[in-house]
């Protein structure tokens, strides 16, 4: 809302934040029914899809947050398929919904230009778990520093 925009508009002015992230957009191009093209911070909007059809490639911002569908928008934990995310397409892939260590691999493969984590690595709504956030940080390492087969016989406690 109107509101909440200009509380977050204020902490980007005093370089609490890098940008603003922007959920329930009213169209690609408005939120809280203010135009995005004149706006005088950094931000992006988060698109939430089930299909490809859904994802809007008309936005403003310098990419576009996909998130899952769900009922509660944002937020819910739930991911978005593989295969809907690979037809995207989109330059900047940018994507957040049930990302673990689990399925970071995916997600991974798919060389995004950015994941957001944050149900994945939670022990409770809200609470982080550091060792969850460890775990985490360590798989996507792993996977930008692949082992050659040498290594892993010189260290098969690494593996």
């Amino acid at each position: 809302d109107r509101d909440s925009l200009s509380q977050a508009k204020i902490l980007y002015q005093e370089g609490y934040l890098d940008g603003i992230q922007l959920h329930a957009l009213t169209s690609p191009l408005t939120y809280a029914h203010i135009s995005l093209r004149d706006a005088l911070f950094c931000f992006y909007g988060a698109q939430n899809i089930a299909t490809p059809d859904d994802f809007h490639p008309d936005f403003e911002g310098a990419f576009c947050l996909v998130d899952s569908k769900s009922a509660q928008g944002g937020g819910s934990g739930e991911r978005i398929q593989k295969e809907v995310l690979m037809n995207l397409k989109q330059r900047y892939l940018c994507i957040a919904g049930g990302i673990n260590t689990h399925n970071i691999h995916d997600f991974l493969s798919l060389h995004p230009a950015m994941l957001d984590i944050s149900s994945g690595v939670e022990s409770a709504v809200g609470i982080k778990d550091v060792a969850k956030v460890e775990a985490i940080a360590h798989a996507i390492w792993a996977f930008s520093h692949p082992q050659t087969d040498a290594q892993k016989c010189a260290n098969p406690q690494t593996t």
